[in-house]
């Protein structure tokens, strides 16, 4: 084999264990991240439960990737049912969110470099 031919596949090993090691140390996806902070979320609940769902309305897809990451249960936008998913940003406070979350209990919250997480219920069940 001809000198040149070994340098060319070394050139392009090199080349193509540098682009799989970039792709690998890229920062998780966001889905990923909000999969993630959902853990703890995901195992407090029955398989199976109905969840209401509130969230940032300039981002739609957070219920899309909410879904996602807490199946089994069932997530809902439209329907309200006793315990309440809320995803809003850590910064910028929507006004709407924080009150629909201060209204309830919350009995689990989370927060990651972008969103804060919360399971809420309804406080006043008895009457």
């Amino acid at each position: 084999m001809k000198s040149y031919v070994v340098l060319i596949v070394l050139a392009a090993s090199v080349a193509a264990a540098t682009a799989l090691h970039g792709y690998r140390t890229k920062p998780p996806a966001e889905p990923d991240k909000i999969s993630r902070s959902l853990e703890g979320a995901r195992k407090l609940l029955p398989p199976g439960s109905r969840i209401s769902f509130k969230g940032e309305a300039a981002k739609s897809e957070l219920l899309s990737w909410a879904r996602y990451a807490m199946a089994p249960h069932f997530l809902d936008a439209s329907n309200t049912y006793d315990t309440t998913l809320t995803i809003r940003y850590l910064t910028k406070n929507d006004s709407v969110l924080l009150l629909q979350e201060n209204s309830h209990g919350i009995f689990w919250q989370q927060s990651d470099s972008v969103y804060h997480y919360s399971l809420s219920t309804v406080r006043n069940a008895t009457k």
